[in-house]
């Protein structure tokens, strides 16, 4: 029987308030609306430059402690996961109606941010000294915490993509101050701080500070943040890291792609316009991970566009709460009026509308466009909507030289019959993901997950690169006696 998501009731706590060494009031407020119905939720607090630096000081009172106490954060991080897990038709509730996502998407957010929880309190566990030969002496290497990590997270998975930086970062000794996006103030922050607070994280060990353009710049050039992770656009990524190498400040930059998908020769169309559409579609295309450019060879262009078609046309649009929609809103005004942009230029310079283009209040009708010429605005620029370019290729190496002309990038996948063909062809793409048989948009808990070139500049999410990201290395050697020279 389908049930209808009930609006979420707001946590006092959160009224005009932020979190810094707990809840505190403040002046400035933000609104939180849902973007289907435009509906006000709750009026958070906003924070301003002075609580961004009460944030940096509780953190850098508390953070020495907390990386003392290696079984604490394991607790810490294991409480933490059963917390989200005992409420998680909460953090969904605030997914659908805040962000906009469909209650599908919302459970598996909240699912995998348990997941990282659990990842993270294993990753406590590691034991990350190592000896070195020293003849005489006992010589060691070290790896110690950052100090304070600043987590500035997006409104697409702000949950899990906030919960994917702050649990190995919490887990490995460091203080955390997030600024979570203006659009997901609470499922991507507030509420994850209650959460934390209900068990049992010692105050100023995680701060939460809602804020705008001004906060980020903020906090990204304090000297007393250690590191700072990002996920967002390209060109916010390259800000904050122009901002934070002016201190020398490490950055982990998770940034977005014009994801390619290819459908070579031999593979099942029906099968992969459902890897496309899911790729292209999924979250109204807002994920970085998302299906930009559908290339496929040209003497099965005619069948998979069809194909694809009739995927979108099956896919049901409307309000996220009720669970026969597969897609919801947008999350605001201005990214409906650009991926409404892109696709009349599209138009415009020659791509033919075969599907969707059109609109309902944020929603946007799943759209396939077909560009011969692969020069439209639509396949050069990341939509961050629901749209699906398709273009054919004509060998091998057409296909390859296609996909990488845009640089190295994040993800990219190959549809096929004859998998070491497609692996093969695989090891040619320019990215730092490369999927062989299932969509662009896919996730693995543990797994490196991260692009190359303007997609990102490291890799998150396994612990090899969890202990790279969030802690430095300390050469440590110690003799019984000085040596005589």
């Amino acid at each position: 029987m389908r049930q209808y998501v009930p609006v979420p009731q707001p946590d006092p706590c959160w009224t005009r308030s932020v979190f810094v060494a707990g809840w505190q009031s403040v002046t400035g407020e933000l609104a939180v609306t849902s973007p289907f119905s435009g509906r006000r939720l709750a009026v958070v607090g906003m924070c301003s430059t002075r609580e961004v630096d009460q944030a940096l000081a509780a953190s850098l009172a508390a953070q020495r402690e907390w990386a003392a106490v290696r079984q604490e954060r394991i607790t810490v991080l294991s409480a933490a996961a059963d917390n989200v897990s005992a409420n998680r038709d909460e953090l969904v509730a605030w997914l659908i109606h805040e962000t906009g996502s469909s209650v599908a998407k919302a459970q598996l957010e909240v699912d995998l941010v348990t997941a990282e929880l659990r990842e993270a309190a294993e990753l406590a566990k590691l034991n990350l000294d190592r000896p070195l030969p020293g003849g005489k002496r006992q010589s060691t290497t070290h790896r110690v915490p950052i100090g304070i990590v600043a987590v500035i997270a997006p409104f697409n998975f702000p949950a899990h993509l906030a919960i994917r930086a702050i649990a190995p970062a919490l887990a490995l000794g460091n203080a955390v101050v997030l600024k979570p996006h203006p659009y997901a103030t609470i499922s991507g922050g507030l509420w994850l701080a209650g959460m934390f607070e209900a068990t049992g994280l010692p105050p100023g060990v995680l701060s939460v500070i809602p804020g705008d353009a001004e906060i980020g710049e903020a906090l990204v050039a304090d000297p007393r943040v250690g590191q700072v992770t990002f996920t967002g656009s390209t060109a916010v990524g390259q800000w904050i890291a122009e901002v934070a190498a002016r201190r020398l400040t490490p950055t982990l930059l998770e940034l977005g792609g014009n994801n390619a998908l290819v459908v070579l020769q031999d593979a099942d169309i029906e099968l992969a316009a459902t890897c496309g559409g899911f790729g292209s579609f999924y979250h109204q295309g807002q994920v970085c991970m998302s299906t930009g450019r559908h290339l496929v060879h040209e003497s099965r262009i005619e069948a998979y566009v069809q194909a694809l078609t009739n995927y979108a046309s099956r896919l049901q649009v409307g309000d996220p709460a009720d669970p026969k929609n597969d897609l919801g809103p947008l999350i605001n005004a201005r990214q409906l009026a650009q991926v409404d942009d892109l696709v009349r230029r599209s138009i415009a310079t020659g791509s033919e509308l075969v599907w969707g283009g059109t609109t309902s209040g944020l929603c946007y009708q799943p759209t396939v466009l077909i560009d011969s010429t692969r020069k439209s605005p639509a396949w050069q620029e990341e939509i961050f909507g629901p749209v699906a370019v398709v273009a054919p290729f004509s060998d091998d190496q057409d296909v390859v030289t296609l996909v990488n002309e845009q640089g190295p990038g994040l993800v990219a996948s190959v549809l096929c019959a004859d998998v070491d063909h497609g692996a093969q062809l695989g090891a040619r793409i320019s990215c730092g993901i490369v999927h062989v048989n299932e969509p662009t948009v896919d996730y693995q808990i543990g797994a490196p997950f991260g692009g190359w070139g303007s997609s990102g500049n490291s890799t998150i999410g396994d612990h090899t690169s969890n202990v790279a990201n969030f802690t430095k290395s300390k050469w440590f050697t110690r003799r019984p006696t000085m040596p005589q020279r």
